[in-house]
């Protein structure tokens, strides 16, 4: 029964549009769902696995020294939450909504990353203070 519910949580994590990530404390991918494997330029998630940040198929590697402080200050306490402009695999730039937890899977200390693309949103669903950073852009 528990491998079936587990199955069905990853086929719903898999096919949402937003990047769902599991990163190990040397921000080695574990897994990622199928948005942020096409995001990052990896054909599937063995790809992927035990790579990290600096190894992604994309332009956006050259972030991969920020990236990683980001995932050491979410295993020291810090909930996370950033705005990118990063530009992924198939040249296609993102404005993007970051979010960083620390989670204990499978008795391992991991990190749960969440990323919102959130180029088409309509300006009136960008919350004001982000919308300021973005000004000073």
């Amino acid at each position: 029964m528990t491998a079936n519910i587990t199955s069905k949580i990853t086929q719903h994590i898999d096919n949402l549009n937003y990047f769902f990530g599991v990163f190990t404390e040397k921000s080695e991918y574990t897994y990622i769902n199928q948005t942020g494997l096409a995001w990052l330029g990896f054909k599937n998630l063995k790809n992927a696995l035990g790579k990290d940040h600096s190894m992604v198929n994309c332009d956006a590697r050259e972030l991969a020294p920020i990236w990683i402080a980001q995932d050491q200050e979410t295993l020291n306490g810090a909930n996370e939450q950033f705005i990118g402009l990063n530009h992924y695999a198939n040249d296609e730039w993102k404005l993007v909504h970051v979010e960083k937890n620390t989670s204990f899977l499978n008795e391992k200390k991991e990190i749960i990353c969440i990323v919102r693309d959130m180029s088409h949103y309509p300006t009136a669903f960008i919350p004001p203070i982000i919308k300021n950073e973005l000004i000073q852009l």
